[in-house]
């Protein structure tokens, strides 16, 4: 397993035009506000 998480992230490419990219956008009804601590932090590993 930790061999295919490693040769996954060796591969990694930036590319915001890939539409996976993207999928989250309009994905989200929940104000950030309203958002626990964990669920921001989830989140924003998602966006990055």
């Amino acid at each position: 397993m930790q061999a295919l998480l490693a040769a996954t992230v060796a591969e990694h490419q930036e590319d915001e035009s890939r539409p996976c990219r993207q999928a989250l956008r309009g994905a989200l009804v929940t104000p950030r506000e309203r958002m626990s601590a964990e669920q921001r932090a989830v989140l924003e590993f998602l966006q990055s």
